[in-house]
């Protein structure tokens, strides 16, 4: 009779040979080194399942099956994937944007993901309009943002198999442009120039960026010596603007201040996809800094609640938006030297595919 161990050992090895078998690699990712550990792992797992079916018994060791019921769970995480599972991906590293016009083996990857979700689509590399009709079908099943633009959350989700609940929908974008009175198209091509396409960073905590100067400055204004913390943490109060680090070791430098001043640290930070300072958060209608910051990390549509607060508190920001003026929308948002980044022509030229795109 056969025991529980065995028949646990039989069910996991007949996983991990069905899940390495049904994994396909696109031909653009595809290594032949894993693709031979691959086939020797089906060998080894399958070759348990077949003894049992001719009733040739072996031992089995509890230790032995830990480690393959691990290597069968893991396995299933990465969806078959043994380069995700043996190689650390790169994560300095940022996933290449993929639009109409883009073409080689990230596009082949894309459209063999796609078919793989069910939205068939040919491989051949090129991000035609027929690569663009499939992805916008993907994006409104998936509930992300419509905008036929293969970034970093599209491909997530394609390669995860759902959309991340911190990520911002098309129901988001609707909301908002409904609040403000705009057109959609108006809010979708805002997403895709004004903000930064990711609201959080790989460890879960939103973007920010700390401004040492504004820190400075608001010290002052709280009644601190803020000349004595300079000299103490140059790096963290200081008069002139500077010291940035970027991605998560920017949470280090808040992290400090927050030692020093906790609001003060909160209104010298800009938070989420837009990138809004925590110093308006009286005018924006939260109950204090603390909400603004608990509220930028709760969603990428927090995020994009802050920036629907900040335009309804600027009179002529909305007003220019819903006229249309992009040249003003980019000088009221941006600044005035928003024509060094052309931001006027990529709100004009968003706003223009987007509305062909309704």
């Amino acid at each position: 009779m056969i025991s529980l161990l065995q028949t646990t050992q039989i069910l996991v090895c007949s996983l991990i040979a069905l899940r390495l078998l049904t994994f396909r690699s696109p031909a653009s990712s595809h290594k032949p080194l894993l693709a031979a550990l691959a086939y020797a792992l089906i060998i080894a797992a399958a070759a348990i399942p077949i003894k049992a079916l001719f009733q040739i018994s072996s031992p089995i060791s509890p230790a032995a099956l830990f480690l393959q019921i691990a290597l069968c769970a893991a396995l299933f995480c990465v969806r078959g994937n043994l380069a995700q599972l043996f190689f650390k991906k790169n994560k300095d590293k940022k996933m290449r944007i993929l639009i109409l016009g883009s073409h080689g083996q990230d596009v082949s990857e894309l459209q063999y993901l796609l078919t793989a979700a069910g939205f068939k689509v040919e491989s051949d590399g090129w991000f035609g309009e027929a690569t663009q009709a499939t992805l916008l079908k993907f994006q409104t099943d998936r509930g992300l943002v419509v905008d036929g633009i293969a970034g970093v959350k599209t491909l997530t989700t394609l390669r995860s198999g759902s959309r991340a609940i911190q990520h911002l929908s098309e129901a988001d974008l609707i909301s908002a442009a409904i609040n403000l009175g705009v057109p959609v198209s108006s809010i979708r091509a805002i997403n895709t120039v004004e903000s930064r396409g990711e609201g959080f960073l790989e460890n879960g905590r939103a973007v920010i960026l700390f401004e040492r100067h504004k820190m400075h400055q608001f010290l002052k204004e709280a009644g601190l010596n803020a000349d004595a913390l300079a000299e103490k943490y140059p790096n963290l109060v200081n008069p002139k603007r500077g010291g940035y680090s970027g991605g998560t070791a920017e949470w280090l430098r808040f992290d400090m201040a927050m030692q020093i001043h906790a609001e003060s640290a909160i209104k010298a930070t800009s938070w989420g996809l837009f990138q809004i300072m925590g110093m308006h958060w009286h005018a924006l209608g939260y109950e204090s800094a603390e909400h603004m910051k608990q509220a930028m990390g709760e969603s990428e549509d927090q995020q994009l609640d802050a920036f629907v607060r900040f335009v309804k508190s600027e009179e002529a920001l909305l007003k220019a938006i819903k006229a249309k003026k992009w040249a003003e929308v980019a000088r009221l948002y941006n600044g005035p030297a928003y024509k060094d980044n052309l931001y006027d022509v990529k709100l004009a030229r968003a706003a223009e595919k987007f509305e062909a795109m309704a």
